[in-house]
């Protein structure tokens, strides 16, 4: 796990990068290409070690195809119907993660390890013929010039954005949190409730359902009310469900379950219109912004992933101090950029 996530967030930063030099479907054809082959080769792995050097392989064409995923939607959609294209997106990046274990559940109730595998490198092989059937929408007149030392210098630019870092950390704490569930939830239900694993599935399936919501609840929100007040109100409510997991959490799965979903549902609120902001500040490539925010992410979410298993009082004391401690951070982040301010278009000016 910790080779593919480490390797997933080298490919994000690197790829989106070299996507505004090279075009996007050069980048994004490759790493679906090498996506299938990972995938592919993994089903024949021998021991452990190949499995985990092929999958670390597997993951850098992930990386790309997700970096410039969200570039290519950058390029092709007007400011005003960004947004809403972000919200069906996001709905998959959101729900993915959650209902994984309860898919790969399912198919290891048909075939052993290698069925995932096959699995992957069918989904692999869908995703080289999309790439195929996609028009190139960076014109060479908008590429980045220059070298790639050049092109791969808009990374440090981007780190000099001080808005665009400050509201991409405050977004990416939520991502700790979340992560650790995805490592640690067939502990909590199976291990500290004593759930069957098809009760285990069930509770995982709730989650990746409501949280499916989010990105709707969004569009809905935004016509009534801006991204500023949004963003404070869910950090708040956030933080809140990460204290009522460290008090409340232990004395039923329904409770944590729900207090879990609550936080996951409005995370995922914020994943449309924090990523429409980030890729549109002034002076970033779509390429370099998407990389640099996809990579601090996953970074985020691995740290959550093994912060998860350090030895706290139980598994759900865990997910709740996590995620109430990361959202207390965000919090004081955000609080930092609202009283400056911190200037960040279409967030604060």
């Amino acid at each position: 796990m910790a080779g593919f996530f480490i390797s997933n967030a080298v490919g994000q930063l690197l790829f989106g990068t070299v996507s505004d030099k090279y075009g996007r479907k050069p980048v994004l054809l490759g790493g679906a290409i090498a996506y299938a082959l990972g995938s592919a080769v993994c089903v024949f792995s021998v021991n452990i070690w190949m499995l985990i050097i092929v999958r670390v392989f597997q993951a850098l064409g992930a990386g790309a195809v997700g970096a410039v995923g969200m570039a290519i939607i950058k390029d092709a959609f007007a400011d005003e119907h960004r947004e809403k294209v972000f919200s069906v997106l996001q709905v998959m990046f959101v729900v993915g993660p959650v209902a994984a274990p309860v898919l790969g559940a399912v198919v290891l109730q048909f075939a052993d390890w290698h069925g995932i595998f096959v699995l992957l490198t069918i989904i692999g092989i869908g995703i080289v013929v999309l790439s195929c059937l996609y028009t190139e929408t960076l014109e060479p007149a908008q590429r980045t010039q220059g070298n790639i030392v050049h092109t791969m210098g808009n990374l440090f630019t981007i780190c000099k954005h001080k808005g665009f870092m400050l509201f991409l950390i405050v977004v990416a704490t939520m991502d700790i949190p979340f992560m650790a569930y995805i490592a640690v939830g067939s502990h909590i239900y199976e291990g500290f409730f004593g759930l069957s694993e098809l009760a285990y599935s069930g509770f995982f399936a709730f989650a990746a359902l409501t949280t499916a919501l989010g990105p709707i609840m969004w569009i809905l929100l935004s016509r009534f009310t801006t991204a500023r007040k949004v963003t404070t109100g869910i950090l708040v409510v956030c933080f809140l469900a990460g204290v009522g997991i460290i008090v409340f959490g232990t004395s039923s799965p329904f409770v944590f379950c729900g207090l879990f979903t609550l936080f996951a549902t409005v995370e995922a609120v914020v994943r449309p219109y924090s990523t429409n902001i980030l890729l549109s500040q002034d002076g970033t490539e779509a390429g370099a912004a998407s990389s640099m925010s996809n990579f601090l992410r996953t970074v985020f979410g691995f740290v959550g992933m093994l912060l998860a298993v350090l030895p706290w009082p139980n598994f759900v004391f865990g997910v709740g101090a996590l995620l109430a401690g990361s959202l207390a951070i965000g919090l004081l982040l955000w609080a930092y950029m609202l009283k400056k301010p911190v200037k960040v278009k279409l967030l604060i000016d």
